[in-house]
C-alpha cells in the first residue's frame, strides 16, 4: 500500500452515525486490518460492516478507493499530535510501532483511546484524559486496576498497568492487551457474568446505615448539583421514596465496575477479560453492576423505550433471581437498590454531563414509571 504522503503517521477516517470516530493506520495492509481490532461492534450489522473493511483492506482493494491524512487533518480538535505517538514509542522503548485510534462516543467525557501494535500483534492500549473531566477518570482506571492485580479475580482477566503518568497537559494510561484470541461477549447475563458479578461484590463490602454512609451523602450531594428544575424534582422523590424504604435497613455496599456491558468484555479462553475501569468505585450499592450490564443492552442494543425498559426490569424473572442468589439477605429489597441505582445514574449525567438530554429524559421516565406504577 503506497502512501505518498510525508507524515509519519497516515490515517484513514471512519465515522459512524453515532458520531464514534475511528482512525486506521495506512502504512500497511496488516496495520489497517489490524488496526480494525480498535472498533468493536454489538450488533450484527455493524459485525458485517467491520467483515467487509477487513476484507477490503486484506485485497487492496479498499486501499485504492480511499485517501490518508495526516493526524492533524483528521483531529481538529488537537487531542491527538504526532509528539504523543513519539512519546508511546519511546516509553515502551520501541520505533516500529503503529497506532489506531478510537476518537471516543461524543459526550463531556469522551476521550482518545490509541492501540498500540507491532508486527501484526496487539500489544496494549493507550488512554488518554485530556480536561478536567477525563483526567480524573484515568487516573482512577489507572489505580484500580493497579489494586485489582493485588486482588484474587478467579473469575476474570484484567489488563495489566504498562505505564501511568502525566504527558505535557494530559494523563495517560498504557494497559496491556490480551494475549491469545478473543470472541465477542454475549449480550446476555450467564452463569460466567454471574460468577463475575459475585466476585466484584466481595470487594471493599460493607452493611452501614443508609443516613450515615459516605455513598449516600455523596448521592444526595451530588443530587444538589442538579440544576434543570424538572430533574431535581425527579430525584427529589425517588431519594424520598429510597430513603423511606431503607430507613430501617442497612445498606449494602461494595465494590463496582462502573460500566460493566459486553462492549467492555471479552472471551478469553472460556475465561472474560474484563477492561475499561474508568468509572469503578470502591462504594456502591449492591446490584449496580448487573443492574447496569441489564439497562444498556436492553437500552442500547436492543433499543427499547423506556416504558418497555421498565415492564422488562420489573418482570424479568431471571434478573430478579440473579439479584437474590448474589444478595440473599436482600431478596425483599430489589426495587429499592434498582431505584438507587437509576437516581445514581441520573444524578451522574444531570450533574456532569447536562447538554445529554435524551438520556437524562429517558432514566427520568422510568423512575417516574417505579414511583407511580406497579
Amino acid at each position: 500500500m503506497a502512501i505518498a504522503l510525508k507524515n509519519k503517521y497516515i490515517f484513514w477516517q471512519l465515522m459512524l452515525g453515532d458520531g464514534r470516530g475511528y482512525l486506521i493506520p495506512l502504512d500497511s495492509s496488516h496495520s489497517a486490518r489490524k488496526g480494525l481490532n480498535i472498533y468493536n461492534p454489538q450488533s450484527g450489522k455493524a459485525r458485517f460492516l467491520k467483515h467487509c473493511l477487513s476484507a477490503g483492506f486484506a485485497s487492496g482493494i479498499l486501499s485504492r478507493l480511499i485517501s490518508g491524512k495526516a493526524i492533524e487533518e483528521v483531529n481538529s480538535d488537537g487531542l491527538l499530535d504526532e509528539g504523543l505517538f513519539d512519546f508511546l514509542k519511546t516509553t515502551l522503548s520501541d520505533d516500529e510501532l503503529t497506532f489506531a485510534v478510537s476518537l471516543g462516543t461524543p459526550s463531556a467525557h469522551r476521550k482518545p483511546v490509541i492501540q498500540i501494535m507491532k508486527q501484526n500483534r496487539i500489544l496494549g492500549y493507550a488512554k488518554i484524559g485530556w480536561n478536567q473531566l477525563t483526567l480524573p477518570l484515568i487516573r482512577n482506571e489507572a489505580e484500580t486496576l493497579k489494586q485489582l492485580s493485588e486482588e484474587s479475580l478467579e473469575s476474570i482477566v484484567v489488563p495489566s498497568v504498562l505505564y501511568s503518568g502525566e504527558w505535557q497537559d494530559k494523563y495517560i494510561c498504557i494497559q496491556s492487551a490480551p494475549l491469545v484470541k478473543t470472541e465477542s461477549a454475549p449480550a446476555v447475563i450467564n452463569s460466567l457474568y454471574k460468577r463475575i458479578l459475585e466476585n466484584l461484590s466481595q470487594i471493599a463490602s460493607q452493611e452501614c446505615e443508609a443516613n450515615k454512609s459516605q455513598y449516600w451523602q455523596r448521592l444526595l450531594l451530588q443530587t444538589k448539583k442538579v440544576e434543570h428544575p424538572y430533574f431535581h424534582h425527579v430525584l427529589d422523590n425517588a431519594i424520598a421514596a429510597i430513603n423511606e424504604k431503607l430507613s430501617k435497613n442497612k445498606l449494602h455496599l461494595h465494590f463496582r465496575h462502573g460500566d460493566f456491558a459486553p462492549w467492555n468484555i471479552l472471551v478469553l479462553n472460556e475465561i472474560y477479560y474484563v477492561y475499561d475501569w474508568e468509572y469503578a468505585s470502591p462504594e456502591a450499592s449492591a446490584g449496580w453492576d448487573l443492574f447496569h450490564f441489564f439497562l444498556q443492552t436492553h437500552w442500547l442494543l436492543q433499543k427499547q423505550s423506556a416504558g418497555a425498559l421498565f415492564r422488562a426490569l420489573i418482570s424479568d424473572q431471571q434478573l430478579t433471581k440473579m439479584f437474590n442468589d448474589l444478595y440473599p439477605n436482600l431478596r425483599n429489597a430489589f426495587r429499592e437498590y434498582l431505584m438507587l441505582y437509576l437516581v445514581d445514574r441520573l444524578t451522574f449525567y444531570a450533574a456532569e454531563d447536562a447538554s445529554n438530554l435524551p438520556t437524562q429524559e429517558y432514566l427520568a421516565n422510568i423512575i417516574n414509571l417505579m414511583l407511580y406504577r406497579d
